[in-house]
C-alpha cells in the first residue's frame, strides 16, 4: 500500500467487475485506489476498464489518484490486497473455486 496525503492507496480486485455493481464500485474506488477489474474474458475486462477509466477521469477531473486496469478474475485475486466479489450467487461459487487454485482466498 502506498500512502497518500489523505490515507492509503490500496490495490483492490473486483471479481465480476464488468457488471453493473462492479462498474459502479470501480468508479468510486478509483478516486483513491488502484482497481483491478476482473472478468472471465481478458478482452472484456480491458474494454470495460478503459471505458470506466474514461468515465472516472471525466467525473473526478484532476482529483483521481487511483487507476483502473482490466484483468482475468484469477489475476484480480492474486494481484490485490483486497478482493470484492460482485458476482451473482449462481456464478460466485464457480469463480471462487477457479481463483483458489491460484491464490487462497482469505475471508474477513
Amino acid at each position: 500500500m502506498k500512502g497518500s496525503s489523505e490515507g492509503w492507496n490500496v490495490r483492490i480486485g473486483l471479481l465480476g467487475g464488468t457488471g453493473n455493481m462492479g462498474s459502479g464500485l470501480t468508479i468510486r474506488l478509483a478516486l483513491k485506489h488502484d482497481v483491478l477489474v476482473g472478468s472471465r474474458s481478458l478482452e472484456k475486462a480491458g474494454r470495460i476498464a478503459r471505458n470506466l477509466n474514461n468515465v472516472a477521469r471525466g467525473f473526478y477531473l484532476g482529483e483521481m489518484e487511483g487507476s483502473i486496469m482490466g484483468v482475468m478474475n484469477a489475476d484480480a485475486v492474486s494481484g490485490s490486497e483486497m478482493v470484492i466479489v460482485t458476482l451473482p450467487p449462481s456464478i460466485r461459487s464457480r469463480s471462487s473455486r477457479t481463483c483458489t487454485t491460484t491464490s487462497p482466498l482469505k475471508r474477513l
